[in-house]
């Protein structure tokens, strides 16, 4: 007699003579055992087709005579031999696209300023567990015909992903490239180090005395400091401007453009196109100044904005 319980089972034995036994056996023991059984019968299973498969190809090849095995034999090793003929240059050329790939991703992350990527090209071609042997480097006799077709499915697949991923980078390298220029277009850097010595915003003016907007910021410097362009673009206006003084203005991108004033000298014309970085004037106090500096101005579609504000941003992306 089996009885039930909530967590397993009850055996009770009932002899014709003598007293009652009891055993209980816990639900998880009768899982296990369960567990057990169906993983013995399927690996059963897969022993016996495998073995009917070697007693099959054993009788198989009993049947013939040894020269009829030994054509069959030449006739598959040929077969293999023509199947590796066709891997290896595919592999060379899986070779050839992954080297490309790890020069333009290197050329991406330096553009972009990351952290660079060591892509082992061998590596990635010879992956572990799938290594020489499985691209036809060891002896054919090492190897079926099935094996060498499978090797080539999984080539021609690696091929096709590394396509993508060749296409996938040149839109990442076309990104980068955009973006780089939008940066060197972007004055985010100071044309002079040093420290503000009047910023942005309305102030008393030092020569009228009077409250009036201040549309740059001033910078302290030596007379005759070179000025660097705060981003690259194209020169629109040198000479004098009224208070400015010698002035020099660039054009930038999408509006933006910077005003560089009280120069001792211009270094540049009209029509150059200048690179972040290079030298366009020199600090002066012409025009309307009590001492050397620099008046710097940043304009978006002719209204001017805080020179800070394109620093503070450049510092953050940088």
């Amino acid at each position: 007699m089996i009885k039930s319980k909530d967590k397993g089972f009850s055996i009770v034995y009932i002899p014709i003579r003598g007293n009652t036994r009891s055993f209980f056996i816990p639900s998880f023991i009768i899982y296990a055992l369960s567990l057990c059984l169906i993983a013995a019968l399927i690996l059963g299973y897969q022993f016996f087709q495998h073995f009917t498969q070697l007693r099959t190809e054993y009788i198989k090849m009993n049947s013939f005579s040894m020269e009829e095995k030994q054509l069959i034999m030449s006739e598959e090793l040929y077969a293999i031999q023509q199947v590796i003929e066709d891997i290896r240059p595919l592999m060379s050329k899986n070779k050839e696209k992954m080297s490309y790939i790890s020069m333009e991703d290197k050329e991406v992350r330096e553009t972009l300023k990351l952290k660079p990527l060591n892509l082992d090209v061998e590596n990635f071609i010879f992956q572990p567990g799938r290594n020489r042997r499985n691209l036809g480097f060891y002896s054919h006799s090492q190897l079926s015909l099935i094996d060498t077709l499978t090797l080539k499915e999984r080539a021609l697949e690696q091929s096709v992903n590394l396509d993508h991923r060749i296409d996938n980078l040149l839109i990442a390298k076309e990104s980068a490239e955009i973006y780089e220029t939008r940066l060197n277009q972007t004055p985010d850097v100071w044309p002079v180090p040093g420290g503000i010595s009047s910023g942005y915003g309305y102030r008393r003016h030092p020569v009228h005395g009077v409250f009036l907007f201040h549309a740059g910021v001033d910078i302290g410097a030596r007379h005759g400091y070179p000025i660097m362009a705060a981003a690259e673009g194209r020169v629109v206006q040198t000479g004098w401007l009224g208070g400015y003084g010698n002035v020099v203005r660039i054009y930038h991108r999408d509006g933006i453009s910077t005003l560089y004033a009280h120069c001792s000298e211009v270094l540049v014309n009209v029509g150059d196109y200048v690179t972040k970085g290079s030298i366009i004037a020199r600090v002066g106090r012409s025009g309307t100044a009590t001492g050397p500096h620099l008046h710097y101005e940043v304009h978006v579609h002719d209204r001017t904005v805080d020179p800070e504000v394109f620093y503070r941003e450049g510092r953050m992306s940088r």
